[in-house]
């Protein structure tokens, strides 16, 4: 299952079963999300669940065209499999981060930068991650 459909399944769940956000919320967040409708979605559900507020198809729609949306809830899964699929995608965001900042690492040094700074900077990236 690619990180896409595993955003679609976590996504089309929390669309069907509001509930299920708890679980998920302790391991992804919204910016681990494919920018574009995923993303824009994953923040509507995230504000929404902070503020008390619910949401419905209707309010979906507002940031996910409804063809995109029956596909995301057609992908929906029970809230435990959603969940597992919450660890992965932050896994996956994670992974992506850390060649991101080694790649900047390294450019920096080939650029004539101290090894020894070029990775402070690297260790403060991932640290600012975790936060």
């Amino acid at each position: 299952m690619t990180t896409t459909e595993r955003q679609k399944a976590i996504l089309g769940t929390l669309a069907i079963n509001p509930s299920a956000y708890i679980e998920i919320a302790e391991v992804a967040a919204p910016y681990m999300f494919e920018e574009g409708a995923l993303q824009k979605m994953a923040h509507l559900i995230w504000e929404r669940q902070r503020e008390g507020i619910q949401y419905d198809a209707a309010t979906l729609e507002a940031v996910c065209p409804a063809h995109e949306l029956r596909q995301i809830v057609d992908s929906a899964t029970s809230a435990a499999i959603a969940a597992e699929h919450a660890v992965q995608v932050r896994n996956t965001y994670y992974c992506k981060k850390d060649a991101e900042y080694q790649q900047a690492m390294q450019s920096s040094i080939l650029e004539g930068t101290d090894y020894f700074n070029a990775r402070s900077q690297y260790l403060s990236n991932i640290e600012a991650l975790h936060m």
